[in-house]
């Protein structure tokens, strides 16, 4: 029995069908996925934008807080290179230049407070000291110190300076009221 020529074609048009279907199939998926993908970084670049906004904010309200301080704050990375100085702390010692970047050596010329600084840092504990401040007549500053952090290699060291002029004057006025 001869079998029909027509009849060999029937399987090869049902598999080259299921065979375009797949492919229009593995194309949807694909498309979709893409798109899904398309999504998924379009709202993580949304997402970072607004932490990037949020911590911008925050930033500003933290030197906002530290430039209306009284104190004097010094925050120096664990190389003791000065990260932080507020208002205060450029006023107090009477610096008009900016210090980040610099050791306290480099932007005080004060091997006292440089020493103090190492101290706490390799101490790893509060300490407090009192320095008359050069080029200043009469301007005494109480300095706290404390280390920040575990890791030594990121061990930061907060410094806080008083005025203890202003102290003074403030505990004398108290006693005349």
């Amino acid at each position: 029995m001869a079998v029909n020529p027509v009849w060999l074609l029937v399987p090869l048009l049902v598999a080259g069908g299921v065979l375009l279907w797949l492919t229009r199939r593995w194309r949807w998926e694909r498309e979709g996925l893409e798109n899904r993908i398309r999504r998924l970084e379009r709202a993580e670049a949304d997402a970072a934008a607004a932490h990037t906004r949020q911590l911008a904010a925050l930033q500003t309200r933290q030197w906002a807080i530290f430039d209306s301080m009284i104190e004097g704050v010094l925050v120096l990375d664990a190389a003791g290179r000065i990260q932080i100085a507020n208002q205060a702390a450029l006023q107090l010692t009477e610096t008009n230049t900016d210090v980040r970047g610099q050791t306290l050596l480099e932007a005080f010329r004060m091997h006292e407070l440089s020493e103090f600084a190492r101290r706490v840092q390799n101490d790893q504990r509060t300490q407090g000291c009192e320095l008359e401040w050069p080029g200043l007549p009469g301007r005494s500053l109480q300095i706290n110190g404390a280390c920040v952090g575990a890791d030594e290699e990121q061990r930061a060291v907060v410094l806080v300076l008083h005025d203890l002029n202003l102290a003074r004057r403030f505990a004398t006025d108290a006693v005349l009221l």
